[in-house]
């Protein structure tokens, strides 16, 4: 299992080269959804350290590398 990775389908198909030399192969992917409002509130509470760095714009940010990025590799 692998957790957050591939996050782009250049990396998604990187592993299925991978996975092919070992014979093996990913057969599923798992997909966990929940209201961009929510989230952003979620990230907004987090406390610091881990969260110093969740602000509007940086929340905003890492959302559309996640829309450009890594939501493509749903329909790969």
């Amino acid at each position: 299992m692998f957790d957050g990775f591939p996050r782009t389908l250049q990396q998604a198909r990187a592993l299925d080269e991978s996975l092919a030399q070992r014979v093996r192969r990913s057969t599923m992917a798992l997909e966990l959804r929940a209201d961009d409002n929510e989230l952003v509130t979620r990230m907004l509470r987090r406390s610091a350290p881990s969260g110093a760095d969740d602000n509007p714009q940086t929340i905003a940010h890492r959302m559309e590398v996640y829309r450009q990025q890594t939501a493509p590799l749903l329909d790969y």
